[in-house]
């Protein structure tokens, strides 16, 4: 078995990407910081 990653994977991951529309890292928008990880779970706080 090979360790080539799947062109269906490959077109989730773009996919995913393209909703999330940001890299894994951290970004601000208004009050609020925004956390993506690099599963594409993201999380929020409110910056008090």
């Amino acid at each position: 078995m090979d360790n080539k990653i799947s062109p269906e994977a490959q077109v989730a991951e773009l996919e995913l990407d393209a909703v999330i529309g940001f890299n894994v890292g951290q970004f601000e928008y208004g009050n609020w910081i925004f956390q993506i990880e690099k599963s594409g779970q993201l999380s929020a706080k409110q910056d008090s």
